[in-house]
């Protein structure tokens, strides 16, 4: 699946906006690269509508879907 910024995803069942793909070093205006780098180094960083910011190292074993 290719992601960019703003996609909007279902993360086992929760809506989010992607915000960061750092595997692909693409990082939004919210979250510089120079500043997110270290502490995102791999997978995927949402903001989920429910729970806000939430950082997955490896997206093995979830299940996204990509929403219209």
């Amino acid at each position: 699946m290719e992601l960019k910024i703003g996609d909007r995803l279902l993360i086992d069942g929760y809506p989010a906006t992607v915000v960061a793909i750092p595997d692909a070093g693409i990082f939004g205006p919210k979250y510089p690269v120079e500043e997110w780098h270290e502490i995102w180094p791999t997978g995927l960083a949402v903001e989920d509508d429910q729970a806000g910011l939430v950082y997955y190292p490896d997206l093995e074993g979830l299940h996204i879907e990509t929403l219209a």
